[in-house]
């Protein structure tokens, strides 16, 4: 699993590869900002996606990468501080 670590800057400042570049493969991006059962109820569909073929990548604060850093149906994690 590849883990982004999103950089603080403001927003016009941004580019493509801060989240990892563009993706040239079926890629879905699931973003779950909350607490713990949130991220939890959220990952339910993953297996079903990496099923249809695609690369999925899940967009998260800090807390979410603990819970999810060791799911073998991620393919990416882009991590965000909590007030960026």
């Amino acid at each position: 699993m590849k883990i982004i670590k999103v950089p603080e800057k403001e927003i016009e400042n941004f580019t493509p590869d801060d989240f990892g570049g563009i993706r040239k493969e079926k890629t879905v991006c699931v973003i779950r900002y909350g607490a713990f059962g949130d991220i939890l109820q959220t990952s339910s569909v993953l297996p079903l996606l990496k099923e249809q073929g695609y690369r999925v990548c899940v967009n998260t604060q800090d807390s979410g990468e603990d819970i999810l850093k060791s799911n073998s149906h991620i393919d990416e994690l882009l991590i965000q501080r909590k007030n960026q």
